[in-house]
């Protein structure tokens, strides 16, 4: 098909999202696709947000990390960086989340928000010095828990792995009970 044969754009798509930042999408397409479509190319920088999808998809969100063709499922938001850093309303809308359904609507089997929705949450916008302390700090306190989220997770497989040993070695009768 000409929209995916030797693609090479970028096609970030609502399962793309991934709450944080956006390297590489699932799919690419083409010139041809692009310009055949509702797909818009946004800028590195660009904060997604996915409107359909139902509840597990629905407000998800992510920062693109390179010009990336978006279609009509994500609200990409292109901040002015004057007024608001992209990272801290990365931070603004996951914080939202878990209120997005609240506002879907639709009679699909799974509801919807709008770019009108999106466009009117209300979110606050400190001074640029404010944004960048709370995301410097948010960071480093994120980045101590993803430290001992790996910890906890390296436990859990030597555990498991443990586990699946003794029962090997029961069974097989290398260790008495």
């Amino acid at each position: 098909m000409f929209f995916f044969d030797d693609a090479t754009i970028r096609w970030v798509r609502t399962l793309d999202l991934n709450d944080g930042f956006v390297y590489d999408s699932s799919e690419k397409i083409t010139e041809l696709a692009l310009a055949s479509s509702a797909c818009s190319i946004m800028p590195k920088g660009t904060v997604c947000v996915a409107m359909y999808g139902g509840a597990g998809t629905i407000g998800k969100c992510g920062l693109l990390m390179s010009d990336c063709a978006t279609n009509q499922a994500v609200c990409s938001i292109v901040c002015n960086r004057k007024i608001v850093s992209p990272i801290f309303l990365l931070m603004q809308l996951l914080a939202l989340k878990p209120y997005w359904m609240k506002y879907a609507v639709g009679t699909r089997k799974d509801p919807n928000i709008s770019q009108d929705i999106v466009a009117r949450m209300k979110i606050l916008i400190p001074p640029l010095d404010e944004q960048k302390e709370i995301t410097d700090y948010l960071d480093a306190k994120c980045a101590e828990i993803d430290k001992l989220i790996a910890k906890k997770e390296q436990l859990v497989k030597e555990l498991e792995s443990y586990k699946k040993s003794l029962i090997y070695e029961v069974v097989t009768g290398k260790r008495e009970v």
